[in-house]
């Protein structure tokens, strides 16, 4: 009887799955049509009246399909939780609440000039995000969308070293705590996408001073040189070499950073055919 509620809410899961993968591309394409509306509007110097149209636009669709994913999340999750025991179970569960947090930090950046913030703040041991974060990218390699298996199964057997002295800790707002692991967890995926098929390496390390807690995630594998001039704010060009989806996680990435004033960049390495991630958290993370 159990392995038939079991199978059943398998069917369920693979159905919701679906639908949420369909409403997360509507959501990109349209974020990403809007986006390219707004920087034609600028490149015609519009008035701000018409900017201050399309960007209202542009969060009403945002809203509406946030609202969406959360119902689809909602079901989701309710059904998960009920087969914690299975670790396969477990694990989808975690990622399903990944969305959850995402979908609710988009909402919360769109709509920040209009939030009532707490004031409170929340620790975060910046090993343990790191650590979590490696997880879940092991758990789910199949979404960073790779040519080759080979490629794959070496990820999925890779150890990626951590160097950390201490037990580095930031305070972040409580509004805004889920966003670090977010900015990690996007870098992170970056650099295991982009590692030699044939003998991936990643290593991270973690140093703390007074003022901040800095991470280098190295890969290796350099990125071009219209990569790291857009990441790191030197050109507003997008590389014509990056995917959609890779465009999505970083601009996720650079909406963050520039909100809470967070250092982020990208430094590629021709020589060695290495890219080095250096993200810089302030001790105290506040809007």
């Amino acid at each position: 009887m159990k392995m038939h509620n079991t199978d059943k809410t398998t069917t369920l899961l693979m159905t919701e799955n679906e639908k949420l993968k369909d409403t997360i591309d509507d959501l990109e394409h349209k974020i990403d049509k809007q986006a390219k509306e707004l920087n034609r509007l600028l490149l015609e110097q519009k008035t701000s009246t018409e900017l201050q149209t399309q960007l209202s636009t542009w969060q009403s669709v945002v809203d509406e399909l946030a609202h969406s994913i959360n119902t689809d999340v909602y079901i989701a999750v309710n059904q998960l939780s009920r087969y914690r025991d299975d670790p396969r179970i477990n694990k989808a569960y975690h990622h399903v609440n990944q969305i959850r947090d995402l979908t609710n930090l988009l909402m919360t950046y769109i709509k920040r000039n209009e939030l009532v913030l707490s004031g409170e703040m929340k620790s975060l041991d910046v090993h343990e995000c790191v650590k979590g974060q490696l997880a879940l990218i092991r758990d789910g390699i199949s979404t960073l969308r790779l040519s080759e298996d080979d490629h794959i199964d070496r990820l999925l057997s890779l150890e990626v070293p951590v160097e950390v002295s201490e037990t580095p800790s930031i305070s972040v707002q409580k509004e805004f705590v889920e966003a670090v692991p977010l900015i990690l967890k996007d870098l992170l995926r970056n650099a295991f996408k982009n590692t030699d098929e044939e003998d991936p390496r990643i290593s991270v390390s973690i140093t703390e001073s007074p003022d901040a807690v800095q991470i280098e995630i190295t890969n290796n594998r350099a990125i071009a040189e219209s990569f790291r001039d857009w990441f790191n704010g030197v050109t507003h060009i997008d590389p014509a070499e990056m995917s959609k989806s890779g465009k999505v996680g970083l601009r996720v990435i650079k909406m963050w950073v520039d909100l809470l004033h967070i250092s982020a960049t990208l430094t590629p390495n021709y020589t060695l055919n290495t890219t080095t991630a250096v993200v810089v958290l302030p001790k105290r993370i506040i809007l």
